[in-house]
């Protein structure tokens, strides 16, 4: 059942002119679904996203069912959220295949971690030990 609903979602997105490049389920329960858009210029993705929603609810609707992009709908359970795969290319050349941008991705992520274990450093030492 909600393989066809998720099929004409798609194939809604794509008469209204968004490009769909795959979709499929998740791995979590409660019917959490994925559909991949093809990317596009920031303002034609801001306004796919926008048509990605209202046909993803009204589709749902039509057949019962609750459309919602709440990142976590169930305590305890995988979730996926309204994810964003990146995809960044200047003059037909992929940045990513570089090593400067990866050495850019490898330091932001390492302060983002660092950043991570000092929050959760600060939440452990205001509880106290551990006992």
């Amino acid at each position: 059942m909600l393989q066809e609903i998720r099929s004409e979602i798609a194939l809604t997105l794509q008469q209204a002119g968004v490009q769909i490049e795959v979709h499929h389920h998740e791995v979590a329960t409660a019917g959490q679904n994925e559909i991949d858009m093809r990317f596009a210029t920031l303002t034609r993705m801001a306004d796919n996203v926008m048509i990605y929603k209202y046909i993803c609810k009204n589709v749902a609707r039509r057949h019962g069912k609750v459309a919602t992009f709440m990142p976590k709908p169930l305590f305890a359970d995988n979730a996926n959220g309204m994810h964003c795969h990146q995809s960044l290319w200047k003059d037909e050349l992929n940045p990513h295949h570089g090593a400067h941008l990866l050495r850019c991705f490898d330091s932001t992520t390492y302060r983002n971690a660092r950043a991570r274990d000092r929050s959760a450093h600060a939440r452990r030492s205001a509880r106290g030990p551990l006992r």
